[in-house]
């Protein structure tokens, strides 16, 4: 019997990406005491994580991550029928630091290979 555990690396992908988006939507269960709040938070998270993958352009994608991302925010959160709280921002500057973060490894990358 062969024991070949290489087809499960990185199994577990897409619970993995959807991790945060749920537990700041749970969070929202309780900020805005229901279960709209709850899927309307957890929207808001996952459209501002699909935003923060501005962070893969070096340098200019926290930039542009601030100024789309504000006004996707805004946006969302008419939409979705959320008022800004503390809550909101923190989710907001939580996918800014992602995009920084992921800004800066890119950055690092290219430099280590030149």
């Amino acid at each position: 019997m062969s024991n070949d555990n290489s087809s499960n690396v990185g199994g577990g992908g897409c619970i993995n990406s959807l991790g945060i988006p749920l537990v700041f939507g749970a969070i929202g269960y309780f900020v805005y005491g229901n279960i709209a709040g709850f899927f309307g938070t957890f929207l808001y998270a996952l459209a501002l994580s699909l935003v923060s993958l501005l962070g893969l352009i070096p340098i200019a994608g926290p930039i542009l991550y601030v100024w789309l991302g504000n006004m996707a925010a805004i946006k969302l959160l008419a939409a979705l029928s959320l008022t800004a709280t503390t809550l909101t921002a923190v989710i907001f500057w939580w996918y800014f630091a992602m995009a920084v973060l992921v800004s800066l490894i890119i950055l690092i990358v290219i430099a280590a290979n030149k």
